[in-house]
């Protein structure tokens, strides 16, 4: 292994701090984990268009609020750029 330095924001200590607790692993560990889950992501190739679309197509099928998807993105259109952000945010959580 080679050594090497990294800076981290107080949250950043503060949060890998609390996990290496929990997990009783020791940071530096924790960082090389998270370092390779990361590497291994972006090794992947990236997804085409196609395949992205075929990935989520249905996704809302099961929606009720969503029957008639016409109607839907009309009723968002007539409403005020505040209740249609208030609205998509019910719809995601």
């Amino acid at each position: 292994m080679t050594r090497t330095q990294i800076y981290l924001s107080e949250a950043q200590q503060q949060a890998l701090n609390k996990l290496a607790q929990q997990r009783q692993l020791p940071k530096s560990e924790l960082i090389r984990l998270a370092l390779e889950q990361w590497l291994v992501e972006k090794q992947k190739p990236a997804m085409s268009r196609l395949e992205m679309l075929r990935k989520i197509e249905g996704m809302w099928k099961d929606r009720e609020d969503m029957v008639d998807s016409v109607a839907y993105v009309n009723d968002l259109r007539r409403q005020g750029a505040g209740q249609r952000q208030a609205m998509l945010a019910q719809a995601w959580f």
